[in-house]
């Protein structure tokens, strides 16, 4: 330890005015929230100055899920004016957009949105805007029929307000961002702001540098560089612009200055989803590997040989597809045909010919049966309303309904039975066949976006064999993660959170730390570390020192290899992922303060004696990855697929205030529904309650057009999880076409806290409905409701084991914005 002491007492400390200048260069790019321009754009500038260190910058990509308005940029039309608008946070799988309702009405500014600024006021059917510090008073406004919430003035909206600003249900109530002249109080305005999920590109920027030792161990160092995702446009990330900018000083030193063990530098995207770029990353890096050796037939290898597979033979289908409608080809033979001229040389992994033609054969079928079961779908939920209407007419007048609804029946059932026996390969006939080029022609052009869904999957698992085997022959050991802000001046080690909650079992990590850094400091001559070494005195105090809520990304990464995430103490992180980080707000002397040793600190970090033998807890992934297949309700058995589903993926059921990070990942479904989802560890104590899985379908506005069929008399997805016993299995849902309902200011009204359970039944028959969809968000006390379309609705909520109630809506809060007393 002595020698290693004198080695990096010389080395060169970091250059403050470099750190700035460079933070300063990434904040000039803009809005660099991640699958953005700008992010790419600040991954380049990443790339340029690790090349001028010497290094050799490799990236790699993770395909996400991002908010993108359709058509033009959000705004407001008021007074002869557009003023440009951002989308709020986004709720779960609400982009909180309008979702294709056209908004109009009347601005009503309401402050902070407390029950007297709405007294006396007719609130249903205008936009409410509210001051941007204001906390919850947007579900008040929702609450008494606002058609749609801005947040006016972002000077004073930071991390607390944004986090009450947001919801975590998937919640269709509009909310947006602004910059509104109180004069315009009253005036009839419009709001554009249909927001739909887009797939999106979030890049990692990686790069090793070589240590003087043996090649046989690497130390990951890693800092997120992305602008925060919560208000897209109007959250500059000054904090994260410091913290790469930092890292890109301490690659440029220690290129110049190795230290023993080989280190890797990661600029990680996405950390809005989970931190999911440097997660996917750390995990890919440390499976099927051996003395650095990686295994050619491991979990990853054969990932990316059934990705090549799957993505060759349904290539051949949609030309084959493509090719029929061209030649106007009018029967399955015709179709079996263009699939065998057109096989072509199969991958190596594929099977005889005469298997792939079958297999490609019943791809292509599938594309056609999916075209006839969205048909069908179309006209199910209407000729059910028909049916149920009929059956409360006299009896005299239901033949009559029964003949004219007689033959959209049949075209139904047509569409039913062309699709059914395409899924299982039988033959058309009659009137069946002629219908094969309509639907070819509609499969033919979205085969195209089925496509687009597999390349994105084998283009990320790509870029992460690339980057594993340019780093083959280092095994990764330690996880160091710099996230320092500017609230104070020490910073220390962090290590837990959502995935690593084995505190006892990290003791070693942090008493190791604080030794070396009182070793360090010992030397008069050099200036102290502002490492916080009391921190761990009282070890299960520790979170104390820390902002409440905050979620590291060592807690989350150090799944799979010892992890610490070097972390300002004793600061809120007010400012943090929220419109408030701004360099002007930055207090640059803390910032400065807990550079001052840092680089003299990480090198003796990464070549301590203490972390060697310390290795994970010895955690494997599903191999090669989960399936979550979502099917459509089709024939009320769920057979089909249900076409380009988004799946969002939590790591607990808890959504704490985690900052600029959501406690989420998101995944594509391709063309029939199946969704892959790679790196779900087994054997992993999160998995005693389950990961929560949260499917939806949408409309081309952005709308949520399916849900969960999670509850009802038919539920076929409740409490979807990828869990059986610890261990991970593939999971299957079942989406159902409904229509959501919000039930806002739900709670116990004797103990004066929210309702936990809220469940739907039918007002006609006071009973569960078919399918059924709840997410209650306790903090807001609310829940949105999915049911089938047009059914009148009785709620009964619960908390605890105390029994049902009567949730009441609507009288009740209309008298309370009149100025009487009372609650429901």
């Amino acid at each position: 330890m002595l020698c290693l002491l004198c080695a990096v007492a010389g080395a060169a400390e970091l250059d403050p005015a470099r750190i700035d200048a460079t933070a300063a260069e990434l904040l000039a790019v803009g809005d660099r929230a991640m699958g953005t321009p700008g992010a790419e754009q600040a991954a380049a500038l990443i790339e340029r100055r690790l090349s001028e260190a010497g290094l050799a910058p490799m990236r790699v990509r993770t395909t996400i899920a991002i908010a993108r308005p359709v058509g033009d940029a959000c705004r407001l039309e008021v007074g002869g004016q557009s003023i440009p608008l951002s989308a709020h946070r986004s709720a779960r799988g609400s982009t909180g957009g309008t979702a294709g309702a056209q908004v109009s009405g009347p601005l009503l500014f309401a402050g902070q949105g407390e029950d007297a600024e709405f007294r006396g006021k007719t609130v249903e059917g205008t936009i409410v805007v509210l001051d941007g510090d204001s906390d919850d008073g947007w579900t008040r406004a929702a609450e008494l029929g606002a058609a749609a919430v801005v947040f006016s003035g972002t000077d004073a909206m930071d991390r607390r307000r944004v986090h009450r600003q947001s919801v975590d249900v998937s919640l269709e109530f509009p909310r947006f961002v602004g910059d509104l002249d109180r004069a315009f109080d009253g005036q009839v305005a419009t709001l554009h702001g249909d927001l739909a999920w887009t797939p999106a590109t979030a890049w990692s920027v990686i790069a090793r540098i070589a240590g003087t030792g043996k090649h046989s161990e690497a130390v990951v160092m890693a800092a997120a560089y992305e602008s925060p995702s919560t208000i897209v446009g109007r959250c500059p990330g000054a904090l994260r612009a410091w913290n790469a900018a930092a890292l890109l000083e301490l690659a440029r030193s220690f290129a110049a200055e190795p230290p023993q063990r080989d280190v890797l530098v990661v600029f990680h995207g996405g950390r809005g989803e989970m931190a999911r770029g440097l997660r996917h990353l750390i995990a890919g890096l440390c499976l099927d590997q051996a003395a650095g050796v990686y295994d050619p037939q491991g979990q990853l290898a054969t990932l990316s040989a059934e990705l090549e597979l799957r993505l060759w033979r349904d290539q051949r289908a949609g030309e084959a597809l493509q090719r029929f409608v061209a030649s106007h080809g009018d029967s399955q033979d015709a179709l079996r045909r263009l699939i065998v001229d057109g096989l072509g040389t199969p991958p190596a992994n594929a099977g005889d010919p005469a298997t792939e033609i079958e297999v490609i054969s019943a791809r292509a079928d599938g594309f056609l049966s999916l075209e006839a079961g969205q048909r069908a779908d179309r006209m199910q939920s209407p000729l059910e309303r028909d049916r149920v209407a009929a059956s409360r007419l006299p009896e005299a007048e239901r033949d009559a309904a029964r003949a004219a609804r007689a033959p959209r029946e049949a075209e139904y059932t047509r569409y039913r039975t062309i699709q059914g026996k395409l899924s299982y390969g039988k033959p058309l006939i009659g009137e069946e066949g002629g219908l094969l080029f309509e639907f070819a022609t509609t499969a033919a052009s979205n085969v195209g976006r089925h496509l687009a869904v597999l390349s994105n999957q084998r283009d990320d698992l790509a870029s992460l064999i690339a980057a594993r085997a340019a780093f083959a022959g280092a095994t990764p050991i330690h996880l160091i993660c710099l996230d320092l802000s500017d609230g104070n001046d020490r910073y220390s080690s962090l290590s837990t959170g959502p995935l690593v909650n084995w505190a006892n079992d990290l003791g070693w990590l942090h008493s190791g730390l604080a030794k070396l850094v009182n070793d360090l400091n010992r030397d008069g001559d050099v200036a102290r570390i502002a490492f916080e070494t009391a921190v761990y005195d009282v070890q299960d105090e520790a979170a104390a020192w820390f902002q409440e809520g905050y979620v590291a990304e060592a807690g989350i990464c150090g799944l799979y290899i010892p992890a610490a995430t070097l972390a300002t103490v004793c600061d809120a992180r007010l400012k943090h992922a929220s419109p408030m980080d701004t360099a002007a707000a930055l207090d640059a002397g803390n910032l400065r303060t807990q550079a001052t040793g840092l680089r003299r600190f990480l090198a003796a970090y990464v070549d301590a004696g203490f972390l060697e033998d310390r290795k994970s807890r010895g955690l494997t992934s599903k191999a090669p990855r989960l399936e979550i297949e979502v099917r459509s309700l089709g024939t009320k058995t769920g057979r089909r697929g249900y076409p380009y589903p988004l799946s969002f993926i939590g790591t607990t059921r808890d959504s704490p205030d985690a900052g600029d990070m959501m406690m989420h990942e998101s995944h594509w479904g391709d063309a029939f529904g199946v969704v892959r989802v790679p790196f779900v560890p087994e054997m992993h104590n999160a998995l005693g309650q389950g990961l929560p899985i949260y499917s939806y379908g949408y409309r081309p506005d952005g709308g949520i057009a399916a849900a969960l069929a999670s509850g009802g008399s038919m539920k076929a997805s409740e409490n979807l999880s990828f869990t059986s016993q610890w261990k991970a299995n593939d999971a299957l849902a079942l989406l159902f076409e409904g229509e959501q309902s919000r039930l806002y200011g739900i709670f116990d009204p004797r103990l004066l806290v929210p309702l936990a359970a809220v469940s739907p039944l039918s007002a006609t028959r006071d009973s569960a409905p078919n399918f059924t969809h709840v997410e209650t968000s306790y903090e807001h006390a609310l829940s949105a409701i999915w049911t089938e379309p047009g059914m009148r609705l009785r709620i009964t909520a619960t908390q605890g084991k105390i029994g049902n109630r009567l949730v009441l809506t609507g009288g009740a809060t209309a008298q309370r914005a009149k100025g009487e007393q009372g609650d429901p």
